[in-house]
């Protein structure tokens, strides 16, 4: 599902990091999704765009501050990060 291209690139870092950022509270917002994936600003948001237009992630608006937005796995990418995730670890076993 998500293409043997964004496996070493930052878009993997984030994807990894919207992850456990969900696992917590609201899921990260952009500003705190840039600390969690360790790159910069600028790199978080071009990559934020082609997730978003892959149909990998979307962006919501944050509850009681319009301005911020939070940015969730959409329920696909969710599945198939899941899936990976769960067999990678199956093959150490």
């Amino acid at each position: 599902m998500f293409g043997r291209d964004l496996f070493g690139e930052p878009g993997w870092e984030i994807l990894l990091a919207i992850y456990i950022g969900e696992q917590h509270n609201d899921g990260p917002t952009i500003t705190n999704l840039t600390g969690l994936s360790g790159v910069s600003p600028s790199v978080t948001l071009r990559w934020l765009n082609v997730l978003t237009d892959e149909g990998h992630v979307e962006r919501v608006a944050h509850s009681t501050s319009p301005d911020r937005m939070h940015v969730h796995l959409t329920a696909a990418a969710r599945d198939a990060l899941e899936l990976y995730l769960s067999e990678t670890l199956a093959e150490t076993h």
